[in-house]
């Protein structure tokens, strides 16, 4: 069974409601429900690329082998920028194979939860993510697919879309002044 990830905006001023809580299972209800609150939603990212570039664990470790060695061909002022915003937005283990998203302002002990990013951190993730040079991206992502290929991204260009998908979900969440919960199960 594979694990999946789920990204989820949430308005932040409820954050000491949910922190009163056990654990997450009366969101899951609230997201269950067919008229799910105003104040908790999916995070809306891009339809440049698959989603499953942002739920699969699986894919996940397969990048994150791949690029392991193969940031080694690449710019490494770009590739520094586009790790340390993957890393932080919970798309890229470390180099320890740590996942370590942004998890700030959330109380409760629920294995579920992997991150919890404020409004004023996806501000930042956008801001971030606005100075990566996406056509520098798919060019060297290109280049490092070229010597050694991998299923998962068939082109610089899918990573230059992945790059713009996640920018859309940023900029959506940012517009609302939401934050967001990173979580699997």
């Amino acid at each position: 069974m594979s694990v999946n990830h789920s990204y989820f905006s949430l308005d932040w001023s409820r954050v000491p409601d949910v922190n009163n809580h056990k654990d997450f299972d009366f969101l899951f209800e609230l997201i269950e429900e067919e008229a799910m609150p105003d104040w908790i939603g999916d995070v809306p990212f891009g339809s440049q690329v698959d989603n499953y570039l942002f739920s699969s664990w699986s894919g996940f470790m397969s990048f994150k082998d791949w690029f392991m060695e193969a940031r080694d061909w690449m710019d490494h002022g770009l590739v520094s920028n586009f790790t340390s915003l993957y890393q932080d937005v919970g798309l890229l283990m470390d180099d320890s194979y740590s996942y370590v998203p942004i998890k700030k302002d959330i109380t409760i002990q629920d294995d579920w939860i992997l991150g919890a990013i404020p409004p004023s951190d996806v501000k930042s993730l956008l801001e971030r993510c606005q100075k990566i040079d996406v056509s520098s991206i798919a060019s060297e992502f290109q280049k490092a697919l070229d010597r050694k290929p991998l299923d998962l991204f068939v082109s610089g260009k899918t990573v230059r879309d992945w790059v713009t998908a996640l920018h859309d979900g940023l900029s959506a969440v940012s517009e609302k002044n939401f934050g967001i919960l990173i979580g699997a199960a």
